[in-house]
């Protein structure tokens, strides 16, 4: 978990200092290339039918570095930042995540977007600009939301990806340790701009709790579960039942 504290040391405002060095110490040594809006990209294995998402940015008021702080809370080790507007684990347990994934290979076209907090710019582009990017590609995960057990089937009340397909993906995650369940609460992730391009969209819990505010926290148990099983499970075949026009 040594990256993921590494990672959460950044304040990541949009157009920071602070953003870029992120980003070239994290995603560029992995062999991702940037694109005009800014949003990082990486195929990993041959003709991918999963698009794994995350955001570079943060809410961070400032740019530069944050002091961290360990605590216990309901008997689980978690990190703060002290003395910042945010800890900015939205979204950097998301990029923690696909960095392990792809390390290992993980099979997936990858995207670190670039604005999410500010409406998506970065998927935004890509949707109007590179749609060809999805040619194949069936599913996209974001892995972004609080909490520990949200598979998002709607987005801003409207329906995103299909129960069979939320539910197929929860019971692969929970067959490693997790406690993952349908969602209906979502509001707005990178992968909403993609929902008329993408058949099945979602976004899933990282383990980061109280988002955007002096309060924020990332749940260390929760995140180390959730890496354990996106290591391990067998995305093949999940089920796509929701119809969008075709790339």
């Amino acid at each position: 978990m040594k990256n993921l504290l590494n990672m959460l040391a950044y304040k990541r405002p949009l157009g920071s200092e602070s953003l870029l060095a992120f980003e070239q110490r994290f995603i560029a040594p992995l062999g991702a290339r940037k694109d005009s809006a800014g949003n990082w990209i990486l195929s990993v294995g041959q003709n991918p039918t999963i698009c794994w998402s995350s955001h570079t940015d943060s809410v961070h008021l400032e740019s530069g570095m944050q002091k961290l702080a360990v605590a216990e809370h309901r008997g689980r080790r978690v990190i703060f930042a002290t003395g910042s507007d945010c800890l900015g684990a939205d979204d950097a347990a998301g990029v923690f995540l696909m960095t392990e994934m792809i390390q290992k290979g993980i099979k997936g076209l990858y995207i670190f977007h670039y604005g999410e907090e500010a409406m998506g710019i970065g998927s935004r582009y890509i949707a109007s600009h590179t749609p060809w990017l999805f040619k194949g590609i069936k599913h996209c995960i974001s892995l972004d939301r609080g909490g520990y057990s949200s598979v998002i089937t709607h987005q801003m009340g409207e329906r995103c990806c299909s129960d069979a397909f939320a539910r197929s993906l929860a019971n692969r995650l929970n067959a490693h340790g997790c406690a993952f369940k349908l969602d209906r609460t979502g509001v707005f992730t990178d992968s909403a701009n993609y929902m008329d391009i993408v058949p099945e969209c979602t976004n899933i819990s990282v383990g980061y709790y109280n988002q955007h505010t002096p309060n924020e926290y990332v749940d260390l148990y929760c995140v180390e579960h959730i890496r354990h099983a996106l290591l391990n499970v067998n995305f093949s075949r999940l089920p796509c039942r929701r119809e969008v026009e075709s790339w």
